[in-house]
């Protein structure tokens, strides 16, 4: 028989609970002065400046704003988030005063308050009230903004910007001052933790953020904030009949693979924790109800969110009808992903950005490969089409993963999968930019399939000793086919170190000798156009960190400059004839 809970009882359970958010708030606090103790130094120093920037008169200083108006698109979660770190190290590099005007649909400051003495919400309003604003949320917009790119003096002294992963994506086009500092510090938004270091340094959970995730993790038993769980996430936009427009992500079909590929996780990772598999919990989170109602039904091991997240990005037109809990308990999740020991990823920065400042550890990360075709000619059914395919890791992988496996659907830790070997040599320490005559440009030749099965002996020796008579410092080569006789002469060179001879072949189902590839390359022309493309991307892609030039030439091509001895001799004068900042743009 069960009766009404005893008022003991129950007072006793409150002052558990309040002694356990004390604990806490404790631990945060204590986290949170380990975070600033390990910021780099240069952030420090900035945050010296800034925090006497916030002591002045508004019209003392030069800002740097990240906005998000209510009447213009931003993006997602994910999306907004690189922006605003972008634009920080952008006001870092400037030596303005960062700060953070966001109403859309609600203000920042329902769910994050500045987390260090950085207040980035000091006279924030009257900063942006007089501002200029700036809209590049896209490369074409961006692009507009080039030339403005090289000095903080083309900027008005009140600049409001507001901008999503498009601009902390494209390295080249960063704004001059930030390129300096990233290459003085020796930093990159990319191989270092610095978004992690910049959120921790920016934002801290606001108490009503900080309750509704101890919510959440009450309500699906994470109880104690040390326990380690898998979270999947799990996007479907318009398959999983959400109510804002966004396109299909994810498919229902796709439901059983991510739950095998959770499960599989949870067995792995439980014998590497050494804790039992129940520990360790699977937790399901989707922007779709039904799909959490239907994956709660059939799964009683997989623990959902009871939560109706909205995308904060689908009521930029309407925000009466933006619900407030909604937006909370979409950051509630984010923070949930976050804090989880291994993450399943979706097609979203939602999940994406969650994982770049997560603290799991562990050595394989599943991330969705961004694919795009390399021909001029695009992607074309009726033939075989060359692709780069991209694997954006978060900043947890310091160095670089031992190899890459490309699969059409999580198949976490197949066995059966090949994993590709990772090679990258390590790059080249280039100097500042400089109008120095000598400096020391270096220059890289990549030569596609080589497919000679007659003596060309003299030929090759004659063009390599041209390439190195021009200033050529290595030679990329693919070759298909050689007499033994060609073969030594390139062999000699690779023992040089002058040259590097990598073995190539077509696709399984064409020509696999000389005499049909050379049918093949009159008979296809547009086939053997996008098979060209291949040795000359990935020639590019193994050396452009190492060299400043690349230069694609066949075998019965040596660039001769007009009224130069060399390529470093022509590139010198140009270097001094335009200056730095002109030669390097």
């Amino acid at each position: 028989m069960t009766g009404p809970v005893p008022q003991r009882t129950m007072e006793h359970a409150l002052s558990n609970q309040i002694d356990d958010v004390k604990k806490r708030v404790k631990d945060s606090h204590a986290k949170l002065k380990n975070t600033v103790n390990e910021l780099p130094n240069f952030i420090r120093d900035y945050m010296a400046f800034h925090k006497a920037s916030c002591n002045k008169p508004v019209a003392e200083n030069k800002y740097m704003i990240f906005t998000e108006k209510h009447n213009l698109e931003g993006g997602g979660i994910g999306d907004r988030l690189r922006g605003l770190v972008f634009t920080f190290f952008w006001a870092i590099a400037t030596n303005r005063t960062f700060l953070i005007y966001w109403d859309n649909p609600f203000n920042l400051t329902e769910v994050f308050q500045p987390a260090t003495d950085l207040d980035w919400n000091c006279n924030a309003e009257e900063a942006f009230n007089r501002s200029t604003f700036f809209y590049m949320n896209g490369f074409k917009k961006n692009s507009k903004y080039t030339k403005k790119w090289s000095s903080d003096e083309n900027w008005p002294a009140f600049t409001a910007v507001q901008t999503n992963y498009y601009a902390m994506y494209v390295p080249k086009k960063y704004p001059q001052p930030m390129k300096e500092l990233f290459q003085r510090e020796k930093a990159s938004l990319h191989s270092l933790s610095l978004f992690e270091i910049a959120f921790n340094a920016l934002l801290k959970p606001s108490k009503a953020l900080t309750h509704r995730l101890m919510e959440i993790r009450s309500a699906i038993g994470l109880k104690d904030p040390q326990q380690p769980y898998i979270t999947m996430h799990f996007r479907m936009g318009k398959a999983g009949n959400v109510s804002w427009n966004d396109p299909a992500r994810n498919s229902p079909e796709d439901i059983p693979k991510i739950l095998k590929c959770g499960r599989k996780l949870q067995r792995d990772y439980s014998e590497k924790f050494g804790i039992a598999q129940e520990q360790l919990p699977l937790v399901f989170l989707t922007d779709s109800q039904a799909t959490k109602q239907f994956v709660a039904a059939q799964n009683p091991d997989i623990r959902t969110v009871d939560s109706e997240i909205i995308h904060i990005d689908r009521y930029v037109n309407n925000r009466e009808a933006a619900p407030k809990q909604g937006y909370i308990d979409a950051w509630a999740e984010f923070l949930l992903i976050r804090e989880s020991r291994c993450i399943v990823k979706s097609v979203s920065g939602f999940s994406i950005v969650a994982s770049m400042m997560g603290r799991y550890t562990e050595d394989d990360q599943i991330v969705p490969a961004i694919s795009r075709g390399i021909s001029r000619l695009g992607i074309q059914s009726e033939y075989f089409n060359p692709l780069m395919v991209s694997c954006p890791l978060s900043p947890q992988f310091q160095g670089l993963p031992l190899g890459v496996t490309l699969l059409s659907r999580p198949h976490c830790h197949d066995q059966s999968i090949r994993t590709i070997p990772v090679h990258r040599a390590i790059p080249r320490e280039l100097n500042a930019p400089s109008a120095n005559s000598t400096y020391p440009f270096k220059f890289v030749v990549c030569v596609k399939g080589i497919d000679y099965i007659e003596d060309r002996t003299f030929r090759l020796v004659e063009w390599i000793e041209g390439q190195k008579l021009m200033g050529a410092n290595h030679i990329d080569t693919y070759v298909f086919e050689l007499l033994p006789n060609n073969s030594r002469i390139l062999d000699h060179y690779v023992r040089e170190g002058f040259l590097t001879k990598k073995l190539y072949t077509w696709p399984s189902s064409l020509p696999r000798t000389h005499e049909e590839r050379k049918i093949q390359q009159f008979k296809r022309v547009t086939q053997t156009i996008h098979l060209e493309k291949i040795p000359y991307h990935d020639c590019l892609l193994r050396n452009h960190e190492k060299y400043d030039f690349i230069l694609p030439i066949d075998l019965d091509e040596i660039i001769v400059p007009k009224q130069h001895d060399s390529w470093q001799a022509y590139f010198s004068d140009k270097l001094r004839e335009l200056g730095p900042e002109k030669f390097w743009k």
